[in-house]
């Protein structure tokens, strides 16, 4: 059996690994000059930069990760690494722990505040299908307005958190989701409560090294990456591919293969197929859409500027959402009295900052990092921007339906199937990528002889019940 994978991020790159472990040969075809994709690291003037924050939870998939490569030479336990969201003037642990907004909050809104969270627990309190609606009926009205929620989602997706699914709540907001108020009384007034530990990894030379350890176990064990070569082209006949038309080197060729993997975006892959699908189809994939991320990087003169490895802005005060530290995570990322930043801001495609030049964003941004007391002007000594498009799927309301009808259409190519953070449209980390990638492998590798049919229905069943909520 032989299995085409288009794209070699971290989720392309653990399917294929997991694959040549199970004696399937694969073929990884990358249409950018190195391997990685939004997981990458890169080197300046003796500072190590990711492509934005990127913190490695889990102990499953990091026992996972030594069947492929000595990880304890490559990732280490971080336990310092705290995060943070600035509401009001004040930073908050992130993710959003209620008991510390009560310690916090003036105590003459408690009761208002308890009564809220009881009462919503009991009835509901508005419109669940939206992110604005689900998130009230776990805490009530008065928290949503405290802890400034439709401030950031309109940062992080250019729309309000009416206008968006509660999705992103169920995913991005699980300890409120979970949370009892008996337990949120509990952890705000008995000391003897303890929080649940978080295993936290990071990698000393930034995160790239995860998946080139991944690309050197493709290489190593016969698998094949090719760089630089563009897929442009799925011709299907009967329920099959039968051919993947790519550009290399200048080159056109037809690539076969027994299955194809495709980690591409979604919307890409759709207009790659031919012939064309139905018009309705064209039509879903037009209305999913992505957000742009502009980060600019920032060489500050200090030791530390943060007391977090990044802190999210929900605030109206500041164009940017989020501030990374890199020497939080690797003393490594940085010389001594000296540190970097990565201050992301998310744009539309189209919008005109996309254009800015680096000095007019740095200008806007740090201004405004002067006005919320993150550090002086003077102290930045070097500056530069990093363009990334299509960074984050946006969770609109009803994009389940749009993405529902794509899925439904490319179960019935059975030997492809669409998966990872961008083939499945879901605002996915690192970890749950590659963990992914090795439930995506296993699959092929059980039913890849047979039932080809089997893989992309599990994958899509599981997708489009992901966010069901059971809480």
């Amino acid at each position: 059996m032989n299995v085409l994978i288009i794209g070699a991020g971290v989720t392309g790159l653990s399917i294929g690994s997991a694959l040549l472990k199970a004696g399937v040969g694969i073929t990884l075809l990358e249409k950018g000059s190195s391997v990685a994709g939004l997981a990458a690291s890169f080197t300046k003037d003796g500072y190590t930069f990711d492509l934005g924050p990127h913190i490695f939870f889990g102990k499953k998939v990091y026992s996972k990760m030594e069947e492929y490569f000595d990880v304890d030479k490559v990732i280490v336990e971080n336990r310092k690494l705290k995060r943070g969201i600035y509401i009001h003037g004040r930073i908050y642990s992130y993710p959003l722990q209620l008991s510390e907004i009560l310690r916090r909050m003036a105590w003459r809104k408690w009761p208002k505040v308890l009564l809220e969270i009881a009462t919503a627990r009991l009835f509901g309190a508005g419109n669940e299908e939206t992110v604005h609606g689900w998130v009230r009926g776990k805490i009530g009205k008065t928290l949503v307005d405290y802890i400034e929620l439709d401030t950031y989602v309109r940062k992080l997706y250019g729309i309000s958190a009416s206008e968006t699914s509660a999705d992103w709540g169920k995913h991005r907001l699980k300890p409120l989701g979970n949370l009892t108020l008996w337990k949120a009384l509990d952890k705000a007034f008995n000391p003897k409560v303890k929080g649940k530990r978080r295993f936290t990894y990071y990698p000393p030379k930034g995160i790239g090294e995860i998946p080139r350890e991944f690309a050197a176990y493709v290489t190593a064990h016969g698998g094949n990456i090719r760089l630089d070569t563009a897929v442009e082209g799925l011709i299907v006949k009967s329920g099959r591919v039968e051919g993947v038309k790519v550009l290399t080197d200048g080159v056109k060729k037809v690539l076969s293969a027994d299955f194809i993997v495709s980690t591409a975006r979604i919307t890409e892959l759709v207009r790659m197929l031919e012939p064309p699908p139905p018009r309705e189809v064209l039509d879903g994939a037009a209305r999913l859409r992505y957000r742009d991320v502009i980060i600019l990087y920032l060489i500050v003169a200090r030791e530390r500027v943060l007391d977090h490895c990044f802190v999210y802005y929900s605030t109206r005060d500041t164009w940017f959402k989020r501030v990374t530290e890199f020497k939080h995570f690797s003393a490594q990322m940085a010389p001594q009295n000296s540190t970097s930043l990565a201050v992301e801001i998310c744009v539309d495609p189209g919008d005109p900052s996309w254009e800015y030049d680096d000095r007019r964003i740095f200008e806007v941004v740090v201004e405004e990092m002067e006005r919320v007391n993150i550090l002086k002007r003077q102290e930045v000594t070097d500056y530069f921007t990093v363009k990334v498009p299509a960074v984050y799927p946006v969770y609109y309301l009803k994009y389940q339906e749009h993405l529902g009808c794509m899925l439904d259409y490319f179960a019935g190519i059975k030997n492809l199937v669409s998966v990872g953070r961008g083939g499945l449209y879901q605002h996915d980390n690192m970890p749950t990528a590659i963990a992914s990638g090795f439930d995506v492998a296993g699959l092929i590798a059980e039913y890849g002889r047979g039932k080809t049919d089997e893989i992309p229905a599990t994958i899509y069943r599981k997708r489009l019940h992901k966010y069901e909520d059971t809480f």
